[in-house]
């Protein structure tokens, strides 16, 4: 069975907005709906359950905690306490949720662009301020060129998220692996991100829903370590 569906054959099928939202001869390419057939052991187990009719209320089982704490370990070798995983309908409920226990009112929630166009309605939704610190380009980047030539290069700009601290900002909001770039930060960038957060008592709220996509040569890097750091996951992807 082929792992990947034509866009062209899912409009004939497939009822979600990705493909009715738009004309027949537009490619829907601006939400991250994977073009890609379901996963037989989770299609089996999906259908098993409505057969059998069990699509009740989740209850507190501890069996996809632990089964993540495993994931986790086996696919990055991060040791995650299955105490501290928790359910929600989607990554950003949980982003946005996290935002309103962590900041005020009016707080300033640094966002990186070019990233995700949600991110800033998830910052206005939590009732604070969206505080723009653009990722860095490469330093050789050619200004007539395309503006997204490659991944390789980009990079946070460090002293900027020391600039929003500085003026009163609490809260980042990170993208990693990040969407639209495909970059996956270094261990060395989140290692001095955690610092500054350390030192400003910030909190990182990072989006870590493609960690799973990474190509083999490439380590979407955690730390355990990271102070006030929440990571929504998902297993969509």
């Amino acid at each position: 069975m082929s792992l990947m569906i034509s866009p062209f054959d899912a409009r004939a099928t497939r009822t979600s907005g990705k493909y009715t939202d738009f004309p027949p001869d537009v490619i829907p390419m601006f939400v991250a709906e994977m073009d890609c057939t379901l996963a037989e052991p989770v299609r089996d187990a999906m259908i098993a359950a409505v057969q059998g009719g069990d699509t009740g209320y989740l209850g507190s089982s501890r069996e996809l905690p632990d089964a993540f704490a495993d994931f986790a370990e086996r696919r990055w070798g991060w040791r995650v306490e299955p105490d501290l995983v928790h359910t929600t309908t989607d990554v950003s409920v949980a982003a946005v949720e996290v935002l309103r226990q962590v900041t005020e009112p009016g707080d300033g929630v640094v966002v990186m662009p070019p990233v995700y166009p949600p991110f800033w309605e998830f910052v206005d939704e939590a009732g604070c301020v969206a505080v723009e610190v653009p990722l860095l380009p490469p330093s050789d980047a050619d200004d007539d060129a395309t503006p997204f030539p490659t991944t390789a290069g980009w990079r946070i700009d460090l002293d900027g998220v020391r600039r929003a601290f500085a003026d009163g900002a609490r809260t980042v909001l990170l993208c990693n692996p990040h969407n639209p770039l495909g970059l996956v930060h270094s261990r060395e960038a989140l290692a001095a991100l955690a610092a500054l957060a350390a030192e400003w008592d910030a909190v990182v709220v990072s989006d870590e829903i493609h960690a799973p996509l990474v190509h083999s040569a490439t380590r979407s890097s955690r730390r355990s370590s990271q102070p006030r750091t929440t990571r929504p996951a998902s297993g969509s992807r």
